[in-house]
């Protein structure tokens, strides 16, 4: 008989080996919504997807016929790359390869290369490309194929888990929204090819499921934890922000994924821009204007309508009179620590000095670069800060619905089905009821938001639900974001164009004219459409964050307060005084806000709690199964060598299959010998007794007493076989 060979610590592939490759290549893609904020993945994730399942399909059907430790990768690679030259190595006429010749390797090479050129050049978000696309696609499939190897081959999934979590962890350091669905569907087929991966024991040290199912429960227990820091989820607002250099390349760039879950971006003292003022500063300093709520997340078209040159003039979407009179401030603005596509610029009419590959986009009123990023950028701004006074925006629509709106996107007046449009209406309404213009009403609004008696600042909330401006008007607690948003949406009840805006606030003063702007100036505000007069901006987030509203929108400026003032209980504080349900308030929730975090961890908490038990009753029954592998098989092997006695027996130090050679050798002087039937039943005890001592995970089952049986057989035989022979010697 023939000892068994044994290359892999897997022994080729188990029942479940294959079930575990599967495993780590769906926790490998799941690490792309680690990047979904910083990359843009329309039209392109689908191959991808079909790439890494199809490259570990071939992975798991090789394991099936191998015992090799390294040969499942080794084709795994090959497949990655001639799946690679087929969807991405291109001639210079287009066309793909379908041979893995040199010249194909060249050309996916150099789609490789521009792919991480493309990745240095862009910013966030990443458009896609087709060689950054195959960069997406070979860092996954590299990433698969090294984590699968630790798993399967080596038993090391815990460390394959590591490899497996890399994909979150900018997510992690830049403290960017992604989906916290995603990673713990990547964290469940962690804990799950943990549970089915089973490491080499023996009978001297037995396997500890205790002990798995500790590991498997603090796994788990840190990845709950550790989520909230990494991605936003309930509660992660609370949590102390480390700081970085900015962003990964000492950067900032500003999330256009806005979302009412996450931070605009990370909160860093990095130096973002200096910039020095011939007299005053401006209040804000914008970099863009987003249009399309859905309810929870805004999200940015590209600019498409007709441009001209950044240096071509007065920059605003309506025209300007007297320019030339008015009083202006000049701004001459280094950028230090910020990588954007478009120019920081304040929020009024003003001229720009910059490079010619700079355009202006007049309907967001934008100055953009598809060539250029801000990075070290130096460019000089002429602007009236003094541009919008009180007594023009009143006389700008002095009545309300006068149809000075006709020419306006009708984009801004937009409201996504997930927002209660009825409670919007009725909470503006009542807002506002007292004014008697467009600027009444916004200035009513952006008071009632800004009340610290109404409404706080604060950056621990997390929404949750469809419509997360009615969970803010409920929980009265927020941030910019949520702020800017609200009075955005309660303006387009109204009927009023509106919009956010995104940039930063006007930085703190260094010198008499200097002026610096950092990372955590980061913020968000609305801007209301004033026929003749533009987008205006106003101010609703607590002064906690922004200082003063504007001037033109300060209501202690000589104002008739009774126009705007709100009486107090004017604004319904629930959703039950404006005749809507009240929230359905569960045990140990807090009204305002606090049910949303309590229900999602409490939804982790069951799915800890499933995972646990399904370890757990996994690990139970492979403590069953493998305590009746080492048993079994010894009994058998006790009631053999019992049997056969001193003349026939062995020394305790022989192997199995030493003392079954043993048995051999010993009948042979005698000229007897076992029967196949002996000779398969002496087989299957011995192997069994094999895999009981040296690989435990694998151990041979069968028909509890069968094994005994066969025991007693080959004693049996080798008692008739020998019987009268020995004595005769």
């Amino acid at each position: 008989m023939k000892r068994r060979g044994r290359t892999s610590l897997a022994s080729g592939a188990t029942r479940s080996s294959w079930l575990v490759t599967m495993l780590i290549a769906v926790a490998a893609l799941m690490g792309l919504g680690g990047l979904s904020v910083m990359i843009d993945y329309e039209g392109w994730v689908r191959t991808v997807v079909v790439i890494v399942i199809a490259v570990a399909v071939i992975v798991a059907l090789v394991r099936g016929r191998t015992r090799s430790v390294w040969i499942p990768t080794a084709i795994g690679a090959v497949g990655s790359l001639v799946f690679l030259m087929w969807g991405y190595a291109e001639r210079a006429d287009g066309s793909h390869h379908l041979v893995p010749t040199p010249g194909a390797m060249r050309d996916l090479n150099d789609a490789l290369a521009a792919g991480i050129q493309h990745a240095n050049e862009s910013t966030i978000p990443v458009t896609a490309t087709p060689g950054f696309a195959a960069l997406v696609a070979a860092s996954l499939l590299a990433m698969f194929l090294l984590a699968e190897l630790l798993a399967v081959s080596w038993g090391l999934t815990a460390t394959a888990g590591i490899l497996l979590l890399l994909a979150w962890l900018p997510a992690a350091i830049l403290q960017h929204q992604v989906s916290i669905r995603l990673l713990m569907l990547a964290i469940a087929c962690w804990v799950g090819a943990m549970v089915l991966s089973r490491r080499q024991s023996s009978p001297e040290r037995p396997g500890n499921p205790l002990g798995a199912l500790v590991t498997v429960g603090a796994v788990v227990a840190v990845s709950v934890l550790v989520a909230p820091v990494a991605v936003g989820a309930p509660g992660w607002g609370a949590i102390p922000r480390f700081e970085t250099p900015g962003a990964l390349d000492g950067t900032t760039r500003l999330n256009l994924a806005l979302d009412l879950r996450s931070s605009l971006t990370t909160k860093s003292e990095t130096t973002v821009m200096v910039y020095a003022s011939s007299g005053k500063k401006p209040d804000t300093l914008r970099l863009y204007t987003l249009t399309d709520f859905d309810g929870n997340s805004w999200t940015r078209d590209q600019p498409t309508n007709e441009s001209v040159p950044a240096t071509a003039g007065v920059l605003w979407p309506t025209g300007v009179n007297d320019w030339e009179g008015r009083e202006r401030e000049r701004l001459d603005i280094q950028i230090r620590g910020l990588s954007e596509s478009n120019l920081p610029l304040p929020s009024a009419p003003r001229t720009v000095d910059v490079g010619e590959s700079w355009s202006y986009f007049p309907a967001q009123d934008e100055v953009t670069s598809e060539i250029h990023t801000t990075k070290d950028l130096f460019y000089s701004v002429v602007t009236d800060l003094d541009y919008h006074q009180k007594d023009a925006l009143v006389a700008a629509q002095s009545e309300i619905d006068d149809g000075a709106d006709a020419e306006v996107d009708p984009r801004y007046l937009e409201l996504a089905p997930a927002i209660d449009v009825n409670r919007m209406q009725t909470v503006a309404l009542n807002v506002t009821d007292r004014s008697q213009t467009r600027y009444d009403q916004a200035l009513a609004l952006q008071q009632y938001l800004r009340s610290p008696l109404d409404f706080s600042y604060d950056t621990t909330v997390s929404p949750t639900g469809a419509d997360s401006v009615s969970e803010f008007l409920d929980s009265q607690k927020g941030y910019c974001v949520q702020f800017g948003t609200a009075m955005v949406v309660l303006a387009r009840s109204l009927g009023i164009p509106a919009r956010l805006a995104v940039g930063f606030l006007g930085g703190e003063a260094t010198d008499d004219n200097t002026f610096v702007v950092r990372g955590s100036d980061a913020h968000t505000w609305p801007e209301l459409y004033f026929a003749d007069e533009g987008w205006v901006r106003f101010e609703p987030t607590p002064a906690i964050q922004t200082g003063t509203q504007p001037t033109y929108a300060d209501p202690t400026a000589g104002i008739d307060q009774s126009n705007f003032d709100v009486p107090e209980g004017r604004a319904p504080e629930r959703p039950a005084d404006i005749g809507n349900p009240a929230p359905d308030i569960g045990a140990g929730e807090k009204v305002g806000g606090a049910s949303a975090p309590v229900i999602g961890w409490w939804t982790i908490a069951g799915l800890v709690v499933v995972v646990l038990g399904l370890a757990a009753a996994r690990l139970w029954r492979s403590r069953v199964n493998s305590t009746r592998a080492v048993i079994e098989p010894e009994r058998a092997w006790r009631i053999l060598s019992d049997r056969l006695g001193p003349s026939i027996g062995w020394p305790s130090a022989l192997t199995p299959l030493e003392a079954a050679e043993h048995i051999e050798s010993a009948l042979r002087p005698l000229r007897a010998h076992l029967s196949n039937e002996g000779i398969e039943a002496l087989a299957r005890v011995t192997a069994a007794v094999s895999d009981a001592r040296y690989n435990f995970g694998d151990a041979a089952g069968g028909v509890e007493g069968e094994l005994e049986a066969d025991a007693s057989a080959v004693a049996e035989e080798v008692k008739a076989a020998t019987k009268g022979k020995t004595s005769a010697r």
